[in-house]
């Protein structure tokens, strides 16, 4: 994407953001010599890590200043036992009993493939709480803020 003329976009989505072609701050560090920006910017992009992920969410929440629950999913800590589980075949747990979230579980993969197809980022609670944390640190006292 051609770059916007020079100036402040506060309210510019994510995606838009990352889409101009033009030097990010992150690109700057690796300007010491200039020809290593040009690999920089030419490398693939690589998968990012749990801290890269949370900043996005973070530099979102802050800069575009707009709720974004309507793009994360909170993971469930729990999922019901299905009939299916050994332990309510047995008879050790009901129908239902709520177990804990793992991830190989057919329900747990199945929930988190659905989100993905949404576009949605899934967060933990643990990441929810980490979140609105940070945006309300970032804030001068007594500033509201809605996550």
């Amino acid at each position: 994407m051609t770059p916007p003329p020079d100036g402040i976009y506060p309210n510019m989505p994510a995606a838009e953001y990352h889409s101009v072609d033009a030097l990010s701050q992150s690109g700057m560090a690796h300007l010491d010599p200039p020809a290593r920006w040009l690999a920089y910017n030419m490398a693939d992009d690589e998968e990012p890590t749990p801290f890269m992920r949370m900043g996005t969410l973070i530099h979102r929440r802050i800069l575009e200043r707009r709720p974004i629950l309507e793009r994360v999913s909170v993971r469930p800590d729990f999922y019901p036992a299905p009939a299916y589980h050994t332990e309510v075949k047995s008879g050790a747990i009901p129908l239902g009993h709520p177990l804990k979230w793992r991830e190989n579980a057919k329900e747990c993969s199945a929930w988190t493939a659905v989100e993905k197809r949404k576009g949605h980022d899934i967060l933990t609670t643990a990441e929810v709480k980490t979140l609105e944390g940070c945006v309300a640190a970032s804030r001068p006292t007594g500033t509201p803020g809605s996550f």
